[in-house]
């Protein structure tokens, strides 16, 4: 399993992030016509941490969330349910060992429509996780 689809199971087990969005959670892959409001998941090419023994340990990677939505009180409550939930309550498991901001939260203004000529609003933050690579991830 990789730390993305790793994420994705830990945010759909999440009822307060479901409430706001639903099931519209995309890693990476994102559909052509999203349903408003959705979360997107991309990440940056990891770092493998070896330890001095040689066994791979743990590897670095940071991933951003993109919320977009038709309304910007949506975005911002997203993003803040991923920041209560990776940063606030400290959320570590057997294979997420920490989590730290890399950058954001903030909005871009992208200019984005939603096939309508209605605009959409997009927030994002970027998360650096550090994770065990011996436990599935």
């Amino acid at each position: 399993m990789s730390l993305l689809e790793h994420i994705f199971d830990l945010l759909l087990a999440n009822g307060n992030i479901t409430e706001l969005i639903g099931g519209n959670i995309f890693p990476a892959n994102l559909p052509e016509n999203p349903p408003f409001p959705f979360l997107e998941m991309t990440t940056d090419d990891g770092e493998v941490w070896q330890s001095s023994d040689g066994h791979a340990g743990v590897a670095v990677n940071v991933v951003q969330f993109d919320c977009l939505s038709k309304t910007k009180g949506d975005t911002y409550d997203v993003i803040g349910q991923i920041l209560d939930m990776f940063c606030k309550e400290m959320l570590t498991d057997d294979v997420i060992q920490e989590v730290t901001i890399d950058s954001g939260p903030f909005d871009l203004d992208k200019s984005l429509a939603d096939g309508t000529g209605n605009k959409v609003f997009r927030r994002a933050i970027r998360l650096q996780f550090i994770y065990n690579l011996n436990n599935g991830a």
